[in-house]
Parts: C-alpha cells; structure tokens; sequence
C-alpha cells in the first residue's frame, strides 16, 4: 500500500509539472485499481488507458495494464507496456523486475538474464533480482535439455519435463510448441486446440501455433476452421511455406471428398471408388476424415459385387470408429450379398449383441437366419435347372426332359445305378411338385416351411410306374 500511494504521488507531482488535470487522471486511477481488483481485468485496461491517453509520460500507467494484461495471459501486451514503462524510466527498479519475470515466463531467458542483471546494477542488494537470476538459468538449462530429447525422437517421459519448465515459467512459448507437436505426434487433437489457444491468447500472430491449431482442428474434422487458421498465418506472412502447405492440402481433402460423394450419389461406381481412393492419399493420418471416406469406398465396391474389399473398407471404417453401427449394417449386408449366410449370421449375431436398440440390425439378423435357413435346404430350382424367375412352362419342359433321363426303368446299368437314379428322381418329382403349385413356391421363396408330399406322391392325376416296390406319379406331357 505504501508503494502504491508513493507511486500516485509521484504521478501527482509529474500531472502538477505537465499542468494536466490530476484530479482526472488520480480518479481515473483509483476507478481501474478498484475494476483491477475485483478481476475486471477489460475494465481496468479501459480505463488505465483512458489514463495514459490523458499522461503517456506517467510510468505507473504503464505498469499497472501491464499487470492487467498478464492476468488475462496476454503476454505480448504487457511486454510492450513494460518496455514504454522503462523507456520511460531507465532506472524504474519494478520496471526492469516485473519485464525479467515475464520475460522467464515466456522462456525469454537471454532478456530475463538482461532485465535482472540491469537491476543488480542498480540495487545490488536487491534478493528478488538475485532469485530470478537463478530461476532464468535454471529455465534456460531446462529447455536446452528438453529441446536435445525432443530432437532425438526420445519422447520417453518427456511429459514430465515439460511440466518442469511450465512450473518455471508457464507462458513458454519454446515448450508450448513443443508441447502442441508432441500431442499432434500422439493424435490427442482437442489438447493441441488448447495448448495453442492458450500460446495465440498471449502471441496471437505466432505463426507456429497458428498451423498446428490449424492442424488439430483438420485433424478432429473442423476443415473450415483448419483452413481460417492456415490462412491467418500466411496474412501475417504470405510466404510461410508450412501454412501454404497445410492450407493446400486442406483444399485438395475436401475438393477430391466432395467429387467422390457426387459419383457415389449419381451411381457412377467405379469413378467414385477411385476418387475416395485419390482422396484417402491426401493425408493416410486423417482417421476423422478418412474413416468416412472408407465408407464411400466400401459402398462404391458393394456396387461393384466386389465383396472381400468391400468388407475390408468397412472394417476399415470400424478401425477409426469402432462404434459405427451404419459400418456394422453394411458389413452384414455384404456378407449376405455375398451368400455368405453362416458368416452373415454370426456377424449380425455379434452386432446386434452391440447394438440391441437397433431395429434395422435385427431385421438383418432375421434375414441372414431366412437366407441360412434357405442354403440348408434343397435348392429345388438348381435341381431342374432353372432360373428363380421360371415361368411354368419352363419348369414343366425342365421336368420333363430330367425325368426322362432320370426315369428308373430307363437308366441303364446295374441295381446301384437304378438307386441313384431314383433318388435324382424323386428330387425331381419334389422340386417339380413344389414350383408348379403358386402358393407352396410362395412359401418356399420367402423360406419358409412348405408341405413335404408324403411318399412322395405327387398330386397331379399323372400316369404311374412302379420301381422296386414304390409307387411314383409321372406325367410326360
């Protein structure tokens, strides 16, 4: 408090000597200190400002914003109202301590090292001055070996020497960038965001932390604010190689995306699936991003009957987001494209186990069971020979020409050929009896149970023959 009332005295006495108003700037000063200390920290700077504008000689101004804006972690400001402080005042003692401690902070060890040695000069005795002197070496040796570490690729609990320069000096620039490139390295996109908000809140024109904040929000899937922070590094420098870069890349992603997604709507299989493959080598690390370009893929190869790297797109999907429940469908229904019915099963078994609120994956589980169920079964439609879209008359002439072949009394050979033949017979007869009736091929082709004939008495008024003691109904047309 002493200090404080000698500082208004003095810049009393100064506003007496200038013949400004004092009574104007005195409570201009009372009402920021008062904002300053209930944490109005805008406030203050407002009014400490009005001040300045009223005295820009008076060196306590300056001081106190700067104060205000290191609360607010804006570094950069407060730097520059320390320096106008001490241009003001070579021999402000404060001056030079408050720009030494923020100079550490900000691991500016070379200007701390300065700032402290200058306040040595001009009070030997001064403790403070001797303790930051130490604590700027000991940050200068910090960085020196984390930045060796760094550079090795030796990143083995390297987090925790980053914290031990941040409990020197918590606005380290060197160490912030290090650490926003380490939490890149390890895909930890939102802490890179944070990191490098807090650096820009204190250097906003730092070009560094504007490409890798760029880079963490291409990376979580924010394109649009990638490319606002790539091109608010190349306002400050139009040349900055790395934000050119970045910011090309973030472009050619999303023009190559967008071109896949249009074949893929206009059913155009194959270009789609090359162009979400052209798109996918844009950047091989953008799993938030690339997961959804595996899903184009995988659909544009449904398209295309091409089933295996179909299912190996939508695992890829499944890589990224494990969680993917429209993956897991697509990956049933390429199973079940495929007629792979028991691997569709256990799939949609396994999913549904994940997902049990999903109606649509259950529905695809009771059709992979339907089209399992089916495969087990005779396949009476491969046993004439004929299409499932077989008109009767196709069927009958089908018939009829295997019953001719196959007809017991008609195969030559021994006992054992006659068997054989029965057997393809009966099939026939089965088959025959079930596709010619509407309502039994109904059922059938929906997979469900059709009425076996019993002793395979077909019920058609056909002819009959006799074979080793049986009874069978055939009609030859």
């Amino acid at each position: 408090m002493a200090i404080m009332a000698s500082l208004v005295l003095v810049l009393v006495c100064l506003l007496a000597i200038s013949g400004l108003s004092s009574a104007d700037v005195t409570k201009l000063l009372r009402e920021a200190d008062s904002a300053f200390s209930r944490g109005e920290y805008n406030t203050a700077i407002r009014i400490y400002s009005e001040a300045v504008d009223l005295d820009p000689k008076a060196t306590v101004l300056y001081t106190k914003r700067a104060a205000a804006y290191m609360s607010l972690r804006q570094a950069s400001q407060a730097l520059r109202d320390l320096n106008k402080a001490i241009d003001n005042d070579e021999k402000f003692v404060q001056g030079y301590i408050h720009r030494g401690k923020l100079h550490r902070q900000m691991c500016n060890t070379v200007a701390a090292l300065r700032d402290f040695q200058k306040v040595l000069e001009l009070k030997p005795d001064s403790k403070t001055a001797t303790e930051e002197l130490e604590k700027s070496r000991r940050v200068e040796d910090l960085i020196s070996a984390l930045e060796r570490k760094f550079d090795s690729g030796d990143h083995k609990g390297i987090q925790n020497d980053i914290q031990a320069v941040y409990d020197l000096a918590q606005d380290c620039i060197k160490v912030q960038l290090m650490d926003a490139k380490l939490q890149l390295l390890q895909s930890d996109w939102d802490q890179v965001v944070a990191t490098t908000g807090r650096l820009l809140k204190s250097d906003p024109s730092n070009l560094q932390a504007l490409v890798l904040r760029g880079q963490g929000y291409f990376y979580s899937g924010d394109h649009d604010l990638a490319k606002r922070h790539f091109g608010e590094a190349l306002k400050f420098d139009p040349d900055y190689s790395e934000a050119k870069k970045e910011f090309s890349k973030v472009k050619d992603y999303d023009r190559k995306k967008s071109r896949a997604q249009s074949s893929l709507s206009d059913q155009r299989w194959q270009e789609a699936e090359d162009q979400f493959s052209e798109a996918l080598h844009v950047d091989p690390k953008h799993g938030q991003g690339n997961k959804g370009l595996w899903q184009g893929i995988g659909e544009a190869r449904y398209h295309l009957r091409k089933w295996d790297t179909a299912l190996e797109a939508f695992n890829s999907v499944l890589y990224y987001e494990s969680g993917s429940e429209g993956a897991k469908a697509w990956l049933v229904k390429t199973l079940l494209a495929a007629e792979r019915w028991q691997d569709a099963v256990n799939k949609a078994k396994e999913v549904v186990g994940q997902h049990q609120q999903s109606g649509e994956l259950r529905q695809l589980l009771q059709e992979a069971e339907r089209q399992l169920k089916i495969s087990l079964r005779k396949d009476y439609y491969k046993i004439l020979g004929v299409e499932k879209h077989a008109n009767e008359r196709e069927i009958k002439r089908a018939f009829r020409d295997l019953a001719k072949q196959y007809h017991p009394d008609k195969v030559p050979g021994g006992e054992e050929e006659k068997r054989a033949a029965e057997v393809q017979f009966r099939d026939i007869s089965e088959a025959y009896e079930v596709l010619t009736d509407e309502e039994k091929r109904g059922r059938y082709d929906r997979g469900e149970e059709v009425e076996q004939p019993q002793h395979q008495q077909q019920h058609h008024g056909h002819p009959f023959f006799h074979q080793g003691g049986q009874q069978f109904h055939f009609q030859w047309g």
